[in-house]
């Protein structure tokens, strides 16, 4: 079953029939264009029902739920753990959430892993330790997220106020995306419109800036006129790179 994201109503209804076990969510839906949860809906959503959340950083916590005053039962943590060498998982639970019982009948293919657990353990230090000249983006790395996304989300405002109605831009930490549109999307043999309606302008975009400005972005599988950028946490603004 699927719930219209930040549809707090839609979510009490379905949640109030007592049919489901778990509600899945992700804080920042990423494949789906960078949209980001609103405080109201995730606290509606730990009323009734147990929360499943994820993050590492990237939206500026440690974990995507810290800004939300909410305390999910369980926390799935992957990709990050590893820095994208190592494969891992892991399962953060609340003490009432665990059953000994399932524990011991579940496995994992990467479980027990020991050179994997080391890497975990130390992408989590450097998420946290002081590493940075604090006096513009903060201390560590996570600082840096905050501090970099304000950055970005201030140049991203000045871009969609020079072209109301074609740029767009939602996200939050170092996840974003760009939705372009064409204001005048009706206008029959309109190349911009035809190319719009048939989804495939982000990936003109996409080719444009890798082979002119060699900047990596992708499109999105669920938003076909969008593009994501999300640049490595330790990245900052020029002029202070070497600060």
């Amino acid at each position: 079953m699927k719930i219209q994201f930040n549809d707090i109503e839609a979510h009490k209804s379905e949640f109030s029939s007592k049919k489901y076990a778990a509600f899945v969510v992700e804080p920042v839906q990423g494949e789906g264009g960078m949209v980001v949860a609103n405080e109201e809906f995730l606290q509606a959503a730990e009323e009734v029902c147990a929360v499943i959340q994820t993050g590492s950083g990237r939206t500026g916590h440690l974990f995507a739920n810290d800004p939300y005053n909410v305390a999910p039962d369980m926390m799935l943590l992957s990709n990050t753990l590893g820095r994208g060498m190592y494969p891992i998982g892991a399962v953060v639970a609340k003490a009432s959430a665990y059953s000994k019982h399932v524990d011991k009948k579940d496995s994992s293919t990467f479980a027990g892993a020991g050179l994997e657990v080391a890497v975990a353990l130390k992408t989590l230090e450097l998420l946290t330790k002081s590493e940075y000249d604090s006096s513009f983006l903060g201390s560590t790395t996570i600082d840096n997220v905050q501090g970099a996304s304000h950055y970005i989300k201030l140049a991203l405002n000045d871009l969609t106020k020079r072209y109301p109605g074609i740029i767009a831009s939602r996200g939050t930490g170092l996840m974003w995306s760009l939705t372009f549109e064409d204001p005048e999307d009706q206008a029959v043999g309109n190349i911009v419109s035809t190319i719009v309606t048939k989804t495939t302008l982000s990936y003109l975009i996409c080719g444009f800036l890798m082979n002119k400005r060699q900047i990596l972005v992708m499109p999105f599988l669920g938003d076909e006129n969008s593009v994501r950028f999300e640049p490595p946490l330790t990245i900052r603004p020029r002029g202070i790179m070497n600060s």
